[in-house]
């Protein structure tokens, strides 16, 4: 199973993530949870529970950032799959 993302698609997902953090709502605190979290997971994690708050449309912007987050990760970073290698 993948979540697959270009490169544009992950600029406007950041770009949404942002937008929502900024603003004063539910999904605020949750973007930026997903920022911060894929800028720095040791300082800043993620409660993925609060991912159900969020709409249709920004909770697949935040599976993006952390898609990509994940396929980018530097090589020289252990792995944090457990499963088996691709």
């Amino acid at each position: 199973m993948g979540f697959r993302v270009e490169r544009h698609e992950y600029a406007v997902a950041i770009a949404a993530m942002v937008e929502l953090a900024q603003m004063n709502c539910g999904g605020s605190r949750v973007a930026a949870q997903v920022l911060l979290s894929a800028y720095n997971g040791d300082d800043y994690q993620l409660d993925v529970t609060d991912i159900h708050v969020l709409s249709r449309d920004n909770h697949d912007y935040a599976m993006a950032v952390i898609s990509l987050f994940h396929t980018t990760a530097h090589p020289a970073e252990p792995s944090r799959c457990c499963g088996p290698a691709h």
